[in-house]
């Protein structure tokens, strides 16, 4: 199951098969796929046999992105204009809605107590129209506020919702299939930072926000100048401009790196970047070695690219500076092209597990 999940992240497919769904568009309809239906009822066989949850990812905001009709306001918890009428039910958000379905097609195959487990849910903030920080921040917000009610949903009132947050960070090195958006998960930016005001226990929990990171230190904002005086012939040369200049890893906010410096004159600008010493970790030449670096992501749709947040560059090797390289100001030096982070593992928030922590 591992494997196959594996291969359609992979392949870009990770948010859009699904293996349940309602040919009515009512809940109480759901049911697995006819094509995979029997496969589905060995599984959850085997997950009832094994005392295993249900897991199942839900992403209202992937439905808004794929359908350009779909309602705006039904994709939140604050009540919607167009709600679901299921006989005496009425679902006025998608996630109760798609979360019923599934709790339907378990109830149909004879399962109706198998637990559940949302294994990511969440919104982005940039890459799309519709991602941004306010919609991430009143999406977020009101699926806690929902959890920590502990309503329930229709289909199953009172029985708390065991969600994940998807995620802690953005991730610079995720694949941006199906959009630009796939790399701006994140509650927290790249520092550390929170991206916007965040209630951990709800409207229930007395204040209780997400907090910056302690101890981030940022580097000054400098210009990298190319040396007139260097030999074009000496390869060298050429093997420091690349390293400097063709392997921007891209930051949260979804730029274009800046153009290579291949010749006399050309400049190579970073601004500050960040340094945290619990969730980061540091990369140099000599660690990151047969680490194929990160493809740059695109503007978002619908915009020009402009960002508050600039193309990271790699460091040259410690101790000298790269051949080709000089200070050309107190303010300029190759450390400027120094490379803080590696987001190859990203960390989902349980929310469960902070709705019980956090005091």
């Amino acid at each position: 199951m591992q494997n196959v999940q594996a291969a359609l992240a992979k392949a870009g497919l990770g948010g859009k098969v699904n293996v349940y769904q309602s040919p009515s568009g009512k809940p109480s309809d759901g049911d697995f796929r006819d094509d995979i239906h029997c496969v589905m009822r060995d599984i959850v066989r085997f997950l009832d046999s094994s005392d295993a949850p249900f897991v199942a990812n839900v992403y209202p905001f992937i439905s808004l992105y794929l359908d350009p009709h779909f309602p705006l306001d039904y994709a939140f918890f604050q009540g919607s204009s167009t709600p679901v009428v299921d006989g005496a039910i009425t679902y006025e958000n998608t996630f109760d809605a798609n979360y019923d379905t599934l709790v339907a097609a378990l109830r149909r195959n004879g399962f109706p107590d198998l637990p559940i487990v949302v294994g990511e849910v969440g919104w982005p903030t940039d890459g799309d129209a519709n991602a941004n920080p306010e919609y991430a921040r009143r999406f977020n917000q009101g699926l806690l506020d929902h959890i920590a009610s502990g309503k329930g949903t229709p289909l199953r009132p009172g029985v708390p919702v065991d969600a994940y947050l998807f995620s802690l960070v953005d991730e610079d090195q995720k694949s941006i299939q199906p959009g630009n958006f796939e790399r701006h998960w994140g509650v927290f930016y790249y520092d550390g930072q929170p991206k916007y005001p965040l209630s951990l226990r709800g409207d229930y929990g007395g204040g209780t926000t997400l907090v910056p990171a302690k101890g981030v230190e940022y580097l000054k904002q400098r210009w990298c100048v190319f040396n007139p005086d260097a030999e074009l012939a000496d390869q060298k040369v050429g093997d420091s401009v690349s390293y400097a200049c063709g392997k921007p890893t891209a930051p949260a906010s979804g730029t274009r790196p800046p153009a290579a410096a291949s010749t006399p004159g050309a400049t190579c600008r970073t601004r500050s970047t960040a340094s945290t010493r619990a969730t980061t970790r540091t990369t140099s030449p000599a660690t990151s070695a047969g680490s194929p670096p990160p493809p740059p992501s695109t503007p978002p749709r619908g915009s020009a690219g402009s960002s508050s947040r600039s193309s990271r560059l790699a460091p040259p090797p410690r101790g000298r500076s790269p051949a080709g390289w000089r200070r050309s100001s107190p303010r300029c030096c190759w450390h400027c092209l120094f490379s803080i982070l590696d987001y190859r593992c990203f960390i989902s928030l349980p929310l469960a597990y902070i709705l019980g922590f956090v005091s």
